[in-house]
């Protein structure tokens, strides 16, 4: 019986004819790659029942195995899925060339881990591809490791514990701020449930997100949105997302800003993922619509938030083995890149929520390169920045360089971590 995927095919006709190719064997592989682009062209949408039964399992799947913020990023458009057989996991990635960048971890119980990871390596060695893992949490690095990896770490990510937090007393002084401030002008905050719309009025919701959004990133330093490390707000299947926007108290009610949080973990942890606010917002609605969320989650029983990777924390001692390209290039982008990238800024928001902090991992196969690391950037769009709003930017995190002075502190002095780039 012929393996299920072709690339398993291919796999086990190399490994018996190494040397060279039968016409048999080309024409096999031809047809195979037809097929293929025929299947890709005459596939239905989303909505089909069959394509939609897959992507359910797809969802199913990041739903209950995510460990971290991108895990449910799989279910979105434009990523690759790869699964072998015998097997109920996946590994969401993305290509450019030899290059592959895979988010989301592991998607599979802790038993089936090391087949996935084993199954994944033996076929992308025998293609010759450049595979790198992003975000691979501390329960998963000695897997890699195992399997030729080499595991550098890139960041941390900040968990808020909910039910052990009370957001009282000092500590959460300035979050209880910008929450009361907001209250007093008026700001409500609303969860849209998508299954509880009709589509067209989904639509408009979404094309008044979109418009919040554009306005935001118009006075960021970058052409557009960063691709690969950050979600999608128009996603064909909306899934166990949860939208909350908060309103003003106009008439009729204006959008201020919004937040989308993923699940993971089996719902026992959500990610803020993404949230944008109109430039000329109340001020306060960010950290206003992150304390209600909490709070409406704490009383739901959810036990942690992510806020999402906090890039080149912890990065500065070396790890056995690893790329000291990735890590000077981290350490010196948090500390001498704040204009473009405003890291400073990102950091002294989200310490303002006490949270813990995980680390967490680039693994790649066999190593990181130069090149590789050019295909990241290529494929996210990183260092893709329009010189007129990188001018604005830079003078514009000039004035904040003295607010953020004092930073919140976490175990590891998150407050050293950025006062170099200030």
């Amino acid at each position: 019986m012929l393996p299920a995927h072709p690339l398993g095919l291919y796999a086990e006709w190399r490994a018996r004819r190494p040397s060279h190719f039968t016409q048999e064997a080309t024409d096999y592989l031809s047809y195979l790659s037809f097929r293929a682009s025929m299947q890709q062209l005459l596939s239905p949408r989303i909505h089909s029942p069959k394509l939609s039964n897959r992507w359910s399992h797809i969802e199913e799947q990041a739903y209950e195995y995510g460990r971290a913020y991108d895990s449910y990023f799989a279910t979105e458009d434009g990523w690759k899925r790869f699964r072998t057989r015998g097997l109920d996991g996946l590994i969401s990635y993305r290509r450019l060339g030899k290059y592959v960048k895979v988010i989301g971890g592991l998607l599979a119980c802790d038993e089936e881990k090391p087949r996935l990871l084993r199954e994944y390596t033996r076929l992308s060695d025998s293609f010759g591809l450049l595979t790198s893992f992003y975000n691979v949490t501390e329960q998963d690095v000695e897997l890699y490791r195992e399997e030729g990896y080499q595991v550098t770490k890139w960041g941390e990510e900040p968990f808020v514990d909910l039910q052990d937090c009370t957001w009282s007393g000092k500590p959460y002084e300035w979050v209880r701020r910008q929450t009361n401030y907001c209250r007093r002008a008026g700001i409500t905050i609303v969860e849209h449930r998508r299954d509880e719309m009709d589509g067209e009025s989904w639509s408009a919701l979404l094309r008044q997100l979109r418009e919040v959004s554009n306005s935001l990133l118009a006075t960021k330093a970058h052409s557009g949105e960063i691709q690969l490390l950050e979600g999608q707000l128009e996603v064909a299947g909306w899934g166990r997302r949860r939208l909350f926007v908060a309103y003003s108290q106009d008439s009729p009610a204006r959008i201020e800003g919004f937040l989308i949080a993923l699940p993971m973990n089996g719902g026992r942890s959500w990610s803020l993922e993404m949230y944008r606010h109109r430039p000329d917002a109340i001020r306060g609605v960010v950290p206003h619509l992150f304390h209600e969320v909490m709070i409406r989650m704490k009383a739901e029983g959810v036990e942690s938030v992510s806020l999402c990777l906090l890039p080149g924390i912890g990065c500065d001692a070396p790890l056995p083995g690893d790329c000291a390209l990735t890590r000077r290039s981290l350490c010196f982008g948090k500390k001498r890149l704040n204009f473009l990238f405003d890291f400073a800024g990102l950091y002294h928001f989200k310490s303002r929520f006490r949270p813990r902090y995980e680390s967490r991992y680039v693994c790649s196969r066999p190593r990181t390169t130069v090149l590789s690391t050019l295909a990241l950037f290529r494929m996210s769009g990183m260092l893709t920045f329009d010189p007129k709003k990188s001018a604005a930017h830079f003078a514009r995190n000039l004035f904040k360089r003295r607010e953020r002075q004092q930073m919140a502190e976490r175990p590891g002095s998150l407050a050293l971590a950025c006062q170099a780039g200030e």
